[in-house]
């Protein structure tokens, strides 16, 4: 069965991985985010970019521990792999959101 999958996820942080690569902290806003999802990038002044991404690998703490997650629900906290984007894209404030092209 087909659903169409739709989220928000806000920007609360932007850290550079060494090998270029960018991790975002926030929390999902609306809708589940879902490892190997599309999305683009909504600038916090409202402006959708043609910026395309897929969401990599999340995780969130635990017991002080960090614990991988396969999909994030409305309200939690997750930092999450932006893959094909680069810390300089990306602001505090702008939103990740679902895409289905």
């Amino acid at each position: 069965m087909w659903f169409k999958r739709n989220f928000e996820y806000e920007v609360e942080d932007v850290f550079s991985l060494i090998n270029g690569g960018v991790v975002v902290v926030g929390h999902v806003r609306s809708g589940t985010m879902h490892t190997g999802d599309r999305a683009v990038l909504l600038k916090g002044n409202g402006i959708r970019l043609a910026l395309k991404t897929r969401i990599g690998q999340m995780e969130t703490r635990g017991a002080g521990q960090i614990v991988p997650l396969k999909k994030v629900f409305k309200g939690e906290p997750a930092g999450v792999l932006l893959e094909g984007l680069k810390k300089e894209q990306v602001d505090i404030g702008d939103r990740i959101v679902s895409s289905n092209k």
